[in-house]
């Protein structure tokens, strides 16, 4: 995992995301379906996923899964 400190920016570029309340196997599917929507437009996953969670309400967390792509597209 990386630390984020305080004053710093973390820049990325060519960026697909998706954010909603969801379940823990939502989630999942969700990220294989970015997956294969990658694979389909004929580019690479640049990088790692990065999730930010924004609440926690029962079940389903509000959650935004971004990831990066190579610059093909």
């Amino acid at each position: 995992m990386i630390e984020i400190l305080e004053g710093q920016t973390l820049e990325i570029n060519n960026l697909i995301s998706f954010r909603g309340c969801v379940t823990q196997a939502e989630i999942e599917s969700i990220g294989k379906e970015m997956e294969t929507f990658i694979e389909q437009e004929g580019v690479c996953r640049a990088g790692n996923p990065i999730t930010a969670t924004y609440g926690v309400n029962g079940n389903k967390v509000e959650i935004e899964l971004l990831m990066s792509i190579d610059s093909g597209v």
